[in-house]
């Protein structure tokens, strides 16, 4: 939780593509949601629906990355 905390923002449609088309790094939401997207565990503590195509937080198990588990 602190971790995402450390990199809550919000930004504008127009500030997002520029960081997209100038940027070094990838915006906040997405270093934050795809790193925790792989850990297994956190799905099931937040009570995420798996394998719902709705529910990327969750998904199924053959489109997770392995290296952090």
């Amino acid at each position: 939780m602190s971790y995402g905390a450390t990199m809550c923002s919000k930004m504008t449609d127009e500030r997002l593509k520029a960081q997209l088309m100038t940027g070094t790094q990838a915006p906040s939401s997405c270093r934050v949601n795809q790193l925790i997207q792989d850990i297994p565990q956190f799905g099931v503590d937040f009570m995420c629906k798996y394998k719902s195509g709705d529910w990327p937080m969750y998904p199924a198990e053959e489109g997770t990355c392995k290296v952090w588990v």
